[in-house]
């Protein structure tokens, strides 16, 4: 269990009902970083991963660079963990029900 961590299905909403995007999480998991934390990154830095993960080869460069900046201005969180059941529970309190 110390190597993966997962959602719970039957808290996800069911196939095919969509919502509107919340958030984007960046994880950032290093041996050293000591308790999970959640905390809010830059629109750059966001931009920037967008890109960097991006696959659309029939998209221009200057394409792809326009709609990371639009996804990347809704905003993001860079989730640093060491733990992956701590870094689940983090979420969970961040954007869990209620929240």
């Amino acid at each position: 269990m110390g190597d993966a961590a997962w959602l719970d299905g039957a808290a996800m909403a069911p196939f095919g009902i969509r919502a509107k995007l919340a958030a984007f999480i960046v994880l950032d998991r290093r041996v050293d970083a000591g308790r999970a934390r959640i905390e809010p990154i830059g629109t750059a830095t966001l931009a920037a991963q967008l890109v960097e993960q991006a696959t659309a080869p029939a998209v221009s460069a200057i394409e792809l660079v326009a709609r990371a900046a639009r996804l990347a201005s809704l905003g993001g969180y860079r989730l640093t963990y060491a733990d992956g059941a701590a870094a689940c529970e983090v979420l969970r309190e961040r954007f869990g029900a209620g929240a």
